[in-house]
């Protein structure tokens, strides 16, 4: 099946079930076809071509999950916008992409205004699906579906990342491969359709993107998740009666860290299944979670390049594992030959859940992509059961304790601009709990000066919230290796 063909399979199943549902109401899987007919049908009549790049900029909501699936029915590219972004950063993706066509939310009409504002822009339309002119003129376009029938193999995503290489890329998939990660998610997590599922995570993710295909292609309701606190969270659980939440780590350890009194003022017996990646989970942690919430946790290995690596089923979990593979899998030295069970070594992968590609960037494909096997640069260990235990990077991209991962390079390249500044290195310093604390390590030239607070008001005009550096360190030198280079290890391990 095309993502297209899966959501009208569901559609019949389940026609006046709720597919969403959010502060604004529910949203029937019917309801659901027809409004992405309608938005199909609308991008068609502009000119929308097969495999032309149509990007999504919205906050995790219904409009965001209607943005995606209309383009995805006019045959698009969906370029998937990390709503969190900077103008500057958002330009950038917007130029590589080539994307004419923008569905937003009103909010972002500043941003995407500021996002190139030297040289021509690709962005000749914007619609804002939140507005109630926009929503009365979708009204009014046909509901039924287009006549344009897209191919298993068409390219239908592109997710920008820093992934495997610590370089800005965008990661192409197609219907294919976008359809094995929601057909494993749904095999291993034995879905049913009677099930709600809520993402904490927002659906630019790929993490929250592939709970949501999962949902759709079994006939789950999706709860469009609240910004997450705990107390959001548990009081949505209680409201729309939660059966599976995924998330990373970070905040698991929130939820499992709440006072027993609390819970027992709330009405929680929903809840049924945790479900837990983007970083190396605390079996401690998870432990308790699972004994304070009655549910059961599992865990997935995958990047964006291929969302599900491994993963731990709810009759095969193993706490502290990131379970089995779900495809070809191997551990390999650094002669490329496979290292013994019991022995760390690189992962690589091959299946069809595996990318396409990077866009536009054919060498850096290469690199990663041999003979159809996808190698992770991340360093794990398979035991004799098939367990994978997930070790390290083998890059230093930094990945912080919420799963975000921040390529140094980019901060880098931005803080370096500053003319106070000789050298700048920026690190993830482990933490005991194995996560890392970006910091930045940065060296004055002579004679200068500069405030930390300055700094990182600098970074702040053309960085991410999630990508500043939580401490920044001035220091005299910085440590190089016999190449010239910067220690990184040796700054990974700097203590206060």
């Amino acid at each position: 099946m095309t993502l297209t063909e899966m959501l009208e399979r569901t559609v019949r199943t389940f026609p006046d079930k709720p597919a969403i549902m959010s502060e604004a109401g529910a949203l029937t899987y019917h309801e659901f076809s027809q409004v992405t007919n309608r938005l199909a049908n609308m991008l068609l009549g502009l000119g929308v071509k097969s495999g032309d790049p149509v990007a999504v900029l919205m906050p995790p909501a219904t409009d965001w999950l209607i943005g995606y699936f209309g383009a995805t029915k006019a045959g698009a590219r969906v370029v998937i916008l990390n709503a969190m972004l900077t103008p500057p950063e958002l330009g950038a993706q917007l130029l590589d992409s080539g994307s004419a066509i923008v569905l937003t939310e009103s909010r972002f009409a500043q941003a995407l205004a500021a996002a190139v504002p030297n040289g021509p822009s690709p962005v000749k339309h914007v619609f804002p699906l939140d507005s109630p002119e926009f929503k009365a003129k979708l009204e009014q376009l046909p509901a039924a579906p287009p006549e344009l029938r897209p191919d298993m193999a068409d390219e239908c995503a592109i997710l920008y990342t820093s992934g495997v290489l610590g370089k800005h890329k965008g990661v192409v998939h197609t219907h294919r491969s976008l359809i094995t990660v929601a057909e494993v998610g749904v095999k291993y997590m034995a879905l049913r359709p009677e099930w709600t599922i809520m993402a904490m995570i927002p659906f630019f993710h790929v993490l929250g993107l592939g709970a949501a295909l999962g949902a759709l292609y079994r006939g789950c309701t999706i709860a469009v998740a609240p910004r997450f606190t705990v107390k959001n969270v548990l009081e949505t659980i209680q409201r729309h009666r939660i059966n599976l939440i995924v998330g990373v780590p970070a905040m698991f350890n929130a939820l499992s860290m709440v006072p027993d009194e609390t819970l027992e003022e709330l009405d929680l017996g929903s809840l049924r299944v945790a479900m837990t990646a983007g970083a190396k989970s605390s079996v401690t942690l998870m432990e308790s979670l699972e004994n304070k919430y009655g549910l059961v946790l599992t865990e997935i290995y995958g990047t964006t390049e291929t969302p599900i690596i491994c993963m731990g089923g709810l009759e095969n979990r193993r706490l502290g594992t990131a379970g089995q593979p779900t495809l070809e899998f191997k551990v390999i030295g650094e002669d490329g030959a496979e290292v013994p069970r019991g022995h760390s070594g690189q992962a690589i992968c091959k299946g069809t859940q595996v990318m396409n590609g990077y866009f536009k960037a054919p060498e850096l494909t290469a690199q990663v992509l041999k003979d159809d096997w996808f190698y992770t640069g991340d360093i794990v260990m398979r035991d004799e059961e098939d367990y994978v235990t997930y070790v390290e990077k083998q890059s230093f991209i930094i990945v912080t304790s919420s799963g975000v991962k921040i390529p140094p390079t980019e901060v880098e390249e931005v803080v370096l601009t500053h003319p106070a500044l000789a050298e700048a290195a920026y690190v993830g310093v482990v933490q005991e709990d194995g996560g890392h604390l970006p910091v930045l390590f940065a060296v004055l030239k002579e004679g200068r000066e500069l405030s930390k607070q300055a700094l990182r008001a600098f970074c702040a005009d053309s960085l991410a919230v999630y990508k500043l550096p939580q401490r920044i360190e001035f220091t005299s030198e910085l440590p190089k290796i016999a190449s010239g280079k910067v220690d990184r290890r040796q700054l990974q391990a700097w203590k206060a």
